[in-house]
Parts: structure tokens; sequence; C-alpha cells
């Protein structure tokens, strides 16, 4: 079937499920269907692309019927359009046709008629669209080589590479006159793992999503209005980053100067606020030549654009030749935050550190706003620096898993809220691991009185580390400062003081005791004797015993 997508519009609620449900016995189950509720509804959801078909009643609240369609045909004429009417109706309807309804039903509907009217829709769809397509190939095809080859040799000198020679026979001399480069970035609607927001056990709980963005035909009506806007500028779509919803393209603009293009966009932003279609632009100052400035203009314009970072949810618009002075603005300085911040983790106290965390995010929101990414890399490196204090106090996986997500949230990160998000995400988690430690001298304790029992057996540090889920460098230093001594040299002790006590009050044999004491190797228990006390088990028996 041709019909992909068709939206049914009625107020009456018992008429709209009807009808729906005998649509939905007809369609193939992939035919998608949505239901709303007045026209205003309805006309939201076609702006989102992909209807084929609108099937809608004319007396409805907030905007009836006829004003729907009136907007349809006005905006998206390739659309089918079936009027529902009563009899009394019927006049009205036959008159509503001129106005690009293509079919009406009337009430009481029967199945057969609907029946026919959605085959006699999906044929005309079918032949629109077929036409439509042989229309276009042959255009697609004759310019897609020359706008591939044109948008490689940009891309090439926008880097500040010579173009491929294949590429140099690319015409540039129309960039060759004042101008600037502007680059535009919007968000897409892509289905991904996005981060719920919290942690368990150092991992990130993660869950499929529809991030938000513009839908498809959002993203091409936005482009189409660029297109209009500047029929004259030279489109060159720019590589993703990690935030896989982004899209950049960069826009070169020859003879068009800085105030024309802030006033063009900040016009566009208006139209497209009031639609829901966000974009934001960076526009480079006016560089006498732009074919021989093409990095540089790139270069200012992906700078000023990093102040998205603050406004991501409303159209932004940023010109270097206004904003070009804040980029020497020292970070001020946050070495008091960072202490206070790095003292509450330590001591575990949760509620201080999201407090200093929230008066260091309100002291950067100050005006003048500071330069995006040295705000992202000084509040990032402090953050792995409080993280990195947990070295050695937990388990190696545990550790080397939170500074990883650190790390890879970091990366990803496009806007100051999330910044803090994670920042205050990896604090509460690292706090948690201190609250931890506080309670870990029993934990020692335990430890310590099972090596007491147990020192006769084959125990390696690493296997007590996993008992307590520390790891075994921390478990050493714990050990160390309950015992005043390593954890070998405890055992040791411990050992040895078995085995001098055998070795006097009894005629055991020296590999038996040694055996007993935990040595299964009978020359590796004579070395440690004589090192401890300077004598071989043998003579210790015949000093002590003569006692």
């Amino acid at each position: 079937m041709n019909i992909r997508k068709i939206i049914i519009a009625d107020d009456e609620s018992i008429q709209r499920n009807v009808l729906s449900s005998v649509v939905r016995k007809i369609v193939p189950p992939l035919t998608e269907i949505e239901i709303c509720v007045n026209g205003k509804k309805a006309f939201e959801k076609i702006r989102e692309g992909g209807t084929d078909l609108l099937i809608t009643d004319i007396r409805m609240p907030v905007m009836d019927g006829m004003e729907l369609i009136s907007l349809v045909a006005r905006d998206f004429p390739q659309i089918k359009i079936i009027l529902i009417s009563a009899y009394q109706e019927f006049e009205y309807a036959k008159s509503a046709i001129s106005c690009g309804v293509s079919e009406y039903l009337v009430k009481p509907f029967r199945i057969e008629e609907v029946r026919r009217l959605l085959q006699k829709m999906d044929e005309e769809i079918g032949e629109q669209r077929q036409t439509t397509e042989t229309q276009n190939q042959y255009e697609h095809l004759l310019h897609q080589f020359e706008k591939d080859n044109q948008q490689k040799a940009l891309a090439a000198l926008l880097n500040g590479q010579k173009p491929p020679e294949e590429l140099q026979a690319f015409n540039t001399n129309a960039l060759n006159h004042p101008g600037i480069t502007i680059l535009i970035r919007w968000n897409i609607r892509v289905h991904s793992e996005i981060i719920s927001g919290t942690f368990s056990a150092g991992r990130r709980q993660k869950s499929p999503a529809l991030l938000s963005g513009l839908s498809d035909y959002q993203q091409e009506r936005l482009i189409k209005r660029l297109h209009i806007l500047f029929p004259n500028g030279f489109f060159v779509p720019q590589e993703k980053g990690m935030d896989v919803s982004e899209c950049r393209i960069a826009l070169l603009l020859p003879g068009c100067d800085t105030d024309d293009s802030v006033r063009f966009l900040n016009k566009l932003a208006e139209e497209c606020s009031s639609e829901q279609l966000l974009f934001w632009a960076g526009i480079s100052a006016l560089q006498d030549n732009l074919l021989s400035r093409l990095p540089q203009s790139l270069q200012q314009a992906e700078e000023v654009l990093s102040y998205y970072f603050y406004y991501p949810a409303e159209c932004g618009i940023f010109s270097y030749a206004d904003m070009n002075e804040l980029f020497e603005l020292p970070m001020i300085s946050i070495s008091g935050y960072e202490t206070a911040i790095r003292e509450a983790v330590h001591t575990g106290l949760d509620s201080q550190l999201s407090k200093c965390l929230a008066d260091l995010k309100k002291e950067l929101l100050k005006d003048p706003l500071k330069y995006p990414i040295k705000v992202k890399h000084r509040i990032s490196s402090m953050i792995v620096s409080i993280v990195r204090d947990l070295d050695g106090m937990i388990t190696q996986q545990a550790y080397d898993e939170l500074l990883n997500e650190a790390y890879h949230l970091y990366g990803g990160c496009s806007t100051f809220e999330q910044l803090f998000s994670i920042s205050l995400e990896l604090l509460k988690r690292s706090c948690a691991y201190f609250t931890q430690e506080s309670g870990q001298y029993d934990a020692v304790e335990d430890i310590i009185a099972y090596v007491k029992k147990h020192y006769t057996e084959d125990i390696s540090l690493s296997m007590l580390a996993d008992r307590v889920h520390f790891s075994a460098n921390y478990l050493s230093m714990q050990i160390k400062k309950k015992t005043g001594m390593s954890y070998v040299s405890y055992l040791t002790q411990l050992r040895t003081e078995r085995a001098c006590k055998l070795l006097v009050e009894t005629d055991r044999k020296v590999a038996d005791i040694g055996t007993e004491c935990g040595y299964r190797d009978s020359s590796y228990f004579n070395r440690i004797f004589c090192r401890k006390f300077g004598l071989s088990p043998e003579q210790y028996r015949k000093v002590h015993k003569k006692c």
C-alpha cells in the first residue's frame, strides 16, 4: 500500500474511535494512524512530516475542518484530504473540494465506502509519488556528482588543505571576494542509548529513548528556508562529533556582510521558534578575501557557536564581531570552590557538596559569560581530580569504571546544564565511596581477626581484599595503620611465633612444623625463619630448649 501515514481529526469520540477502528482493519499493520481531537492538533502532527492522507470532520473546536484543510492545501499540497460531513452539510463539503479536498465521506458512513475511498486515495498517492520521483530522478543524477565534488573541494579548503587533483577543476572565483562563514547547528531525533543520570556500582544506567530534536520533515524545512534566505551561499555539511544527534553545516557567503546575516537569521529564528524548529548559528567576522581565509573564518564561527552551550533551549545567533573580546576574558579562580567541594566529598557531606557546586554554577552564570571551552575544561578537570582521590581506596575495577565514566560523559557533554548534572552525579558517587570508607575500619578489624584464625592456610592479600571489596593496595595500607606493619610482615610474625612455640614445646620435625604454620616448602620456611631470628629452626630449638 502507498499510504504510510493517516491522520484522523474528529472531536466526537465515538465517531473518531469507530472510524479509526474501521480504517485500521482496512490498511496494512505497518500503516501509521494518528488520532486528533481538533484541527490544531492535527496540523501540529502534519508539520512533523510523513503524512499521506488526512481524514477530517468539518465542525471541531479550536480549529475547524475548513481552516485545517486551507492550511494543509497551502503548506502541504501533496497530502490527500477526505472531508467527513453530515448529509445537511453536503453542499458545504462540495465547495470544500475546490479548496483542495480530494473526497468526502458522508455520515453515517459505511465500511465499504471507507474502503473504496482509501483504495482510491492509495492509487492517487502512488501515481503522484511515481510522477514526482520520475521528474526528480534525472535532475538528481545530473547534479549529484557536481555537488559532491564541490562539497569535497570546499571541505578541503575549509580545513586548510589543498583539494585533491581531480577536484581542483572546481571554480573558486565566486569565493574570491569579501565575505563571511556561518556555521549552523541543529539537533535531530535519533534512537539511542542515553544516560538516565543515575549510577549503580560505577556503571551507567541506560535506556533506549528518542532524543529530542528535529524530525526529518522539520530538518528538511529548515534547510529549505536557509537556501531561500541565502540563495548564493555554498553549503558544506560538517562531520558529526560524539553527539550523534548534532548536525552542522558551514555556509560560505561571498558578498554578504555580518549585519545583514544577523538580521536575516534573527528573523528566521523568530519564525522557526514559533514552529519549535530550533537552530543555532555562529557568524565569522567579515573577511577581506573569503577564499584565502576560509579556515580562519570557520574557526571564528566555531568559537562563537560554542556559546550554544548556554542556550540549548532557544534559537541562538552568535556573531564574532560582537563577541570576540569574550574569548580573551580569563577564567575566574575556582580554587576556593574546589577546596570546599573536595572537603565535602572526603567527609561524606552530600548536601554540602551539592550546595558548593550550586554556588559555583551560579557564579559562572554571571555576565559576561565565560568562554564555554574554558569552563568545560576547568570544571571537568576539577571533578576528575577529585575522583582520582579514590585511587587505591576502592577496588581497581570500581575505580577504573568510575574514571572511564567521567571521561565518557564529559566527552559527550555539550551544554552548561549537562556539565553540572554530570559533575554532581560523579561527586555524589565519590562521596558515597568516602562515606563507605568511614566504616571500613571495622572491615579491617574483621580481616585481621580472619588472618589470626586462618594464618596457617594459603591466604593471599588479594583474596582477603576481595572479601571486603577493597583493592589489595588499600587493604595493605589499612592493615599497616592498624598493626604497624605490612600484611606480609604481619602474616610472617603470626606464623613464626607459632613455629617458635612448637619448636620449643614439641619434638616434631621442622618440616612438619613449617607445614602446620603455613609453609608448604621447608626450604622456604628455613629461609624466612633465619631472616627473622638469625638462627635456623634447629638452632633456635637447641638454644631455647637448654633454657
